[in-house]
């Protein structure tokens, strides 16, 4: 007797658990829209990170240094080159994306400048190249997926970060702009990795 009572008792508590479980639906909401699958981008090439720039509203051609696959893009008049890396051995299917620029005409510039430029401003990083001109340099990873329009908007932002850039090269330290100079900066595909 005493266990049918406890089987009846843990049924009542199961049934009126259950009957208190309140849905959208059930108080007049749509349940919530899922997004839609989107296919994630995990690999790229050259083709591939052209077409990506291209929607990002650049320009893009292939380009190939020894065994340095590479697509030197375009933001209005500013070259830029693209290194893929983390690739399969046949040079397609790259993680990875080194967006690289180099600027020279420049003038001399100051690794205090530089550097004051790096605490300021997030997701690209300035250096001097070896020569003593300045570069700027970010990099994409595509390990574990990014979606088109994710891709789009990191490029985007490196657009304009390569554009302020510029910007910062032409001002002086003071934030005056630079009288104008005979050579304006230019940035510079740099020489393949060894």
């Amino acid at each position: 007797m005493r266990i049918s009572a406890l089987a009846a008792a843990v049924a009542l508590i199961a049934t009126s658990a259950s009957a208190q479980v309140v849905t959208d639906e059930a108080v007049g909401r749509a349940p919530p829209v899922r997004a839609a699958q989107v296919a994630l981008i995990t690999t790229t090439d050259a083709n591939g990170l052209i077409a990506a720039l291209q929607r990002a509203g650049f320009t893009g051609e292939a380009s190939t240094q020894g065994r340095q696959a590479s697509v030197i893009g375009r933001i209005g008049t500013l070259p830029f080159q693209a290194f893929l890396g983390n690739c399969d051995p046949s040079g397609g299917g790259c993680t990875e994306i080194e967006l690289y620029a180099g600027f020279t005409g420049a003038g001399r510039i100051t690794l205090e400048r530089i550097n004051g430029w790096n605490n300021r401003t997030r997701f690209a990083r300035a250096s001097l190249d070896p020569d003593g001109s300045p570069s700027l340099q970010m990099d994409l990873s595509l390990q574990g997926g990014v979606s088109p329009e994710g891709l789009k908007s990191q490029l985007e932002t490196w657009g304009a970060v390569l554009q302020t850039y510029a910007a910062f090269l032409t001002s002086s330290p003071d934030g005056a702009a630079r009288p104008a100079a005979p050579a304006a900066p230019a940035a510079q595909p740099r020489p393949p990795r060894r």
